[in-house]
C-alpha cells in the first residue's frame, strides 16, 4: 500500500485500469481513507475519483498536550478508451481498496437468423 506525494505536495493514489472484453476494471489503493470520505462519479469516458483522508494527532511539547488533525484530500481523472454503461457501474471498498466496475456500451447488437 503505497502512496506517493508529487512535487505540489498533493496526495495521490496508485490506480490501475485493466480493460477486459465487456468491462474495465479500476483499483485505487487508498490507504487511510474511509469509506465515507470516497466520492466515485463517471461520465460515458471519465471517471473521477476523489477521497479525504485525516489523522489526528496528539503530542506533548513544552509542558502542554497539542491535538490537532490533519487533512489531506486528493482527485483523480481517468479518461476511459471506450464508452461505459454508467447505468451499470458498481464499486466496493474493503481494506483500503477501491474495485470499481465499468461495464462496456454495447455497440450495436448481433441479429439472431431465423
Amino acid at each position: 500500500m503505497t502512496v506517493r506525494w508529487d512535487l505540489n505536495g498533493f496526495l495521490e493514489p496508485l490506480v490501475h485500469l485493466e480493460e477486459r472484453r465487456n468491462e474495465f476494471i479500476v483499483t485505487a489503493d487508498l490507504p487511510f481513507v474511509k469509506k465515507e470520505n470516497i466520492e466515485v462519479n463517471a461520465t460515458e469516458d471519465v471517471l473521477e475519483i476523489k477521497a479525504g483522508m485525516g489523522r489526528e494527532y496528539c503530542f506533548r511539547k513544552w509542558g502542554t498536550l497539542q491535538k490537532g488533525v490533519s487533512f489531506t484530500s486528493f482527485k483523480k481523472t481517468i479518461r476511459l478508451p471506450s464508452p461505459i454503461d454508467v447505468e451499470k457501474a458498481s464499486s466496493s471498498f474493503s481494506k483500503g481498496f477501491l474495485e470499481i466496475h465499468l461495464p462496456k456500451k454495447r455497440r450495436g447488437r448481433e441479429i439472431r437468423i431465423h
